[in-house]
C-alpha cells in the first residue's frame, strides 16, 4: 500500500520548491520489505529507498521531486511492500532554477573530522563517545574546507556498536528537535546521509538516545 504526504506549507517548504530532502524511517514492519518514495503525480519506480526487516527501525535520507499538478501540488507518495509505520522528517528543499537556494560544494573525497572510538587515529572526538541522553557538539566551520559562511553541511553519520537500541539526531542547537537521523539496534554499525544546518557559531550537535554510542562523521560537502 501507499500513503500521500504533503510536504509543503506547514513544513516550511515553499510551494515553488522542486524537490525535498527527507529522512524516511520504517518502523514496526510486519515482515522484511522496502519503502519507495516518489512524486504523488508519477508512476511508482522500481527503486527502493529504505530496506527494512521485521521489528527494526530503519531510516535513509531521500531526495525526491515534488508533485506539480492540481490538488496534489507539493506532495509525495510513500509505498511500502509490507505493513509498516512510516516517519517522514523534512531536512530541506531545492528551489527552482534562478531561486534562492545555495549552491552545493562537494569534497573531492569524504573527509573524516570526528571518530569517538578510543582506537581511532587522534582527532577532536577521540574518546568522546556519547552517553545516554548526551550531546556531542562539533565545530565544522574551518574543517575539511567548510567555510565560516556555510549554512549547512552534508555528512555521512555512522553509529558504532551501541549496547542497546538507540537513535542519533543531528541539529544546530540549542533546542533538540523531535526527529532522528540514524536508528541503531544494539551492536549495529550503521550509517546514513545527513544534511545538517550549521549554527551561527559554525557547529553541529549530535544527540544520542540510549546507551553509550560511538559516532563517526565524514564530510561530503556543504551549502
Amino acid at each position: 500500500g501507499s500513503i500521500n504526504v504533503s510536504v509543503t506549507g506547514a513544513n516550511a517548504i515553499p510551494a515553488g520548491a522542486t524537490a525535498a530532502v527527507l529522512n524516511v524511517t520504517a518502523v514496526n514492519a510486519s515482515a522484511p520489505g522496502f519503502l519507495t518514495v516518489y512524486p504523488e503525480d508519477s508512476t511508482r519506480p522500481l527503486a527502493s529507498n529504505v530496506n527494512y526487516v521485521a521489528g527494526q527501525a530503519v531510516a535513509n535520507r531521500v531526495v525526491v521531486p515534488l508533485s506539480t499538478t492540481g490538488g496534489s501540488l507539493g506532495e509525495i507518495s510513500v509505498y511500502s511492500s509490507q505493513s509498516a509505520d512510516v516517519v517522514v522528517d523534512v531536512s530541506g528543499y531545492f528551489s527552482a532554477a534562478g531561486g534562492t537556494g545555495s549552491q552545493f560544494n562537494a569534497e573531492a573525497a569524504p573527509v573524516r573530522i570526528c571518530d569517538t572510538r578510543l582506537q581511532s587515529p587522534s582527532n577532536v572526538c577521540t574518546g568522546k563517545s556519547v552517553g545516554p541522553g548526551g550531546t556531542l557538539t562539533l565545530n565544522v566551520a574551518g574543517l575539511a574546507g567548510v567555510p565560516a559562511k556555510a549554512t549547512a553541511v552534508v555528512i555521512n553519520l555512522t553509529g558504532v556498536t551501541p549496547p542497546e537500541d538507540t537513535f542519533l539526531t543531528v541539529f544546530p542547537g540549542p533546542r533538540l528537535p523531535p526527529t532522528s537521523d540514524l536508528n541503531l539496534s544494539a551492536g549495529d554499525v550503521r550509517a546514513n546521509l545527513v544534511v545538517a544546518k550549521v549554527s551561527s557559531n559554525g557547529t553541529i550537535s549530535i544527540a544520542n538516545g540510549d546507551g553509550i554510542t560511538n559516532v563517526v562523521v565524514d564530510v561530503l560537502g556543504w551549502y
